[in-house]
């Protein structure tokens, strides 16, 4: 849960959130408030979760409000808290999605959201 802690401060009345931001930054938000409090590497995680990572190439190319960065998953805890977030939904928390509902969802952010997708796959899967 703490991966999300960004979402305090973003405009998303379905999940009872009503700040200003955009939902796509609260990844970005939340490593920021981690990091004020010292927690830089659970700043990592939170930064680095929204869909499979963000790439720099896909925050320019689709204007996205964030940092022009790689937002990608590196290390074991980053790519844990990325694939394991992908099962579950804040809108409907009720719901377990399923490794194909996730891919098509991946797919529709580009071939290199579901290459990520899938490396991460297969690494917790093996």
């Amino acid at each position: 849960m703490l991966h999300d802690i960004g979402i305090i401060r973003c405009n998303a009345p379905s999940i009872h959130c009503h700040g200003a931001e955009p939902y796509i930054c609260h990844g970005h938000i939340g490593a920021e408030l981690l990091r004020e409090e010292g927690f830089a590497r659970h700043a990592r995680v939170a930064e680095r979760h929204t869909g499979s990572g963000l790439t720099r190439e896909q925050i320019i190319a689709q204007g996205l409000p964030l940092p022009a960065e790689d937002f990608v998953p590196e290390t074991i805890e980053e790519k844990v808290i990325c694939y394991a977030d992908k099962f579950f939904s804040k809108s409907h928390p009720e719901r377990i999605a399923s490794p194909e509902h996730i891919r098509q969802t991946m797919l529709k952010f580009g071939n290199g959201s579901l290459e990520r997708w899938e490396q991460l796959e297969k690494l917790m899967t093996q």
